[in-house]
């Protein structure tokens, strides 16, 4: 099995060591660290998960934060926010498909950070599974590039008159189209 996971995804195949917790859970931590929770009223935004990754790429934290179904890649599981402190390559440990990661001091460092950052520690659960997600593509020391999200009301039609121009231009296409179809205005005559 590992040299065929080897042979396909080598050298990105990778397990990661997480936390895992409810997303709700983990909104304790972004309020703790009072982050820009704007727009969160719109609940298919994942508001926090943006802004804990914001936090933690722009501070060069071994964390990364990311949501996902659980169990991974389940397509109706509950949210389920991981804050993963340990990535493993295949490269790297070639019999990493036989075992699970397991804590190390620097993944209870990690633990104990959200703790003190207002997690409960009833609410982390360790976790260890194959990351098909790329959450941490180069490893637990690089994240991606943070990408500036701005939430805002939908914009106004261009101009009301010039909406209402084009409204009338496309009526007018409309009502032309069917006058030159011969179908429907022979259907129009014997209707009459």
């Amino acid at each position: 099995m590992t040299d065929i996971l080897r042979d396909i995804y080598e050298p990105n195949v990778r397990k990661v060591g997480a936390y895992k917790t409810s997303y709700q859970a983990s909104r304790k931590v972004a309020v703790a660290l009072k982050l820009d929770l704007t727009g969160e009223e719109h609940t298919d935004r994942p508001i926090v998960a943006r802004a804990l990754h914001k936090y933690l790429a722009q501070n060069k934290s071994r964390i990364h934060h990311n949501v996902l179904r659980w169990p991974p890649g389940s397509t109706d599981g509950p949210g389920t926010s991981v804050f993963v402190s340990q990535v493993v390559f295949l490269k790297d440990d070639p019999n990493l498909a036989n075992k699970e990661l397991v804590e190390r001091d620097e993944d209870r460092a990690a633990k104990a950070w959200l703790i003190k950052h207002g997690m409960e520690k009833d609410e982390l659960e360790w976790v260890s599974f194959w990351d098909n997600f790329g959450f941490a593509p180069f490893g637990i020391e690089e994240h991606r590039p943070v990408v500036k999200y701005t939430y805002s009301e939908p914009a106004e039609p261009r101009d009301k008159e010039e909406w209402e121009k084009q409204s009338d231009r496309e009526v007018d296409r409309e009502i032309e189209r069917i006058l030159k179809d011969e179908r429907i205005m022979k259907m129009l005559k014997q209707g009459k």
